[in-house]
């Protein structure tokens, strides 16, 4: 039952970056073209990038959600706000570049609640702290002055400067309750990448931090290696897992520090990995443990793709007729 709500844990985690990954993908997307990429592969137009279309109405839906005040309620009717929910729509709404009135008004809503939403076990949350930063950069505003506090430096001041994890951003008991560790890491040196801090020495730390993660098979584990080994296997909850390689990839490769070594071995393991349909599963395919795709983890896969120059759509990640866009 412990390693079950684990995995459970760890697909909440994939929410916190599925709008960033959506907002990266559709303003990149335009620049994929297949052909230029790979000549030789040959998968219909309807599955290649961009899929504004698609993106356009799930905004669309996804913009109804919100109330007159700003949030998304926690349910249907609630006065209650979600703010996690409220937050990822934000950078959804952004990317799509629909309903941008909504978002703004729900910006403002998130300035006046910034403490309440990224409070994690006691302290402020790197997780919550980076999304909120791309929420500001996405809609112009300034993460250094959102709602009367700076988001950046409470951002770097999360990331521990002593022990075994100095470089981490946030504290064990974040990273003992999923609220810390690779995945967060990765979106938190998005963000900072977003805001334009790409040279402190703090920067530096959290990227060594980051990269002595990477599991020798090329993945990394959630929340990282000290609580979840790298030796976990699928079929008990554990070991490296999809969503947070993705998502490790997207914030080394924002920062310019993902190297050859570093990109080889993260591609053997998500192409390892992938299942027959062209998608990924929270926890890669295996005889074993055979994966069943799911959205959230294809769509960060496919931006992780993306951040490294390649394109999803590829005969590399081709599956018979169908690939990860499809």
């Amino acid at each position: 039952t412990g390693k079950r709500e684990n995995m459970k844990r760890a697909h909440r985690l994939a929410a916190t970056a599925l709008a960033a990954s959506l907002a990266l993908l559709v303003g990149m997307a335009p620049a994929i073209s297949v052909g230029a990429t790979d000549p030789h592969a040959t998968v219909s137009p309807v599955a290649q990038l961009p899929q504004l279309p698609a993106a356009r109405l799930a905004a669309g839906w996804l913009a109804d959600q919100f109330t007159p005040q700003g949030y998304i309620p926690t349910t249907p009717g609630s006065n209650q706000a979600d703010l996690s929910s409220t937050a990822q729509s934000v950078l959804a709404l952004s990317a799509a570049n629909v309903d941008l009135s909504v978002a703004r008004t729900s910006l403002t809503y998130l300035q006046s609640n910034v403490d309440q939403y990224v409070t994690a076990d006691g302290a402020d949350g790197p997780g919550q702290l980076a999304l909120l930063i791309l929420d500001a950069a996405s809609l112009g505003a300034s993460p250094e002055s959102f709602g009367g506090t700076d988001l950046v430096a409470r951002l770097l001041a999360t990331e521990q400067t002593s022990g075994p994890d100095a470089g981490l951003f946030g504290t064990e008991a974040q990273a003992a309750d999923f609220s810390a560790g690779g995945y967060q890491q990765g979106l938190a040196l998005a963000a900072l990448a977003a805001a334009g801090v790409k040279s402190l020495s703090q920067v530096g730390s959290a990227i060594t931090w980051l990269v002595q993660e990477q599991c020798p098979g090329g993945g990394w584990t959630s929340p990282d290696n000290a609580n979840n080994p790298c030796s976990g296997l699928p079929a008990d909850f554990a070991g490296p897992d999809t969503n947070s390689t993705a998502v490790a990839l997207d914030g080394l490769a924002a920062e310019g520090a993902v190297t050859p070594a570093i990109s080889t071995s993260a591609l053997a393991f998500l192409g390892e990995g992938q299942d027959p349909d062209g998608g990924w599963s929270f926890y890669p395919n295996t005889v074993a443990t055979p994966g069943s795709t799911d959205p959230d983890s294809t769509a960060l896969v496919i931006q992780s793709l993306i951040a490294l120059g390649l394109s999803p759509t590829s005969a590399s990640f081709t599956k018979g007729q169908a690939n990860p866009v499809a």
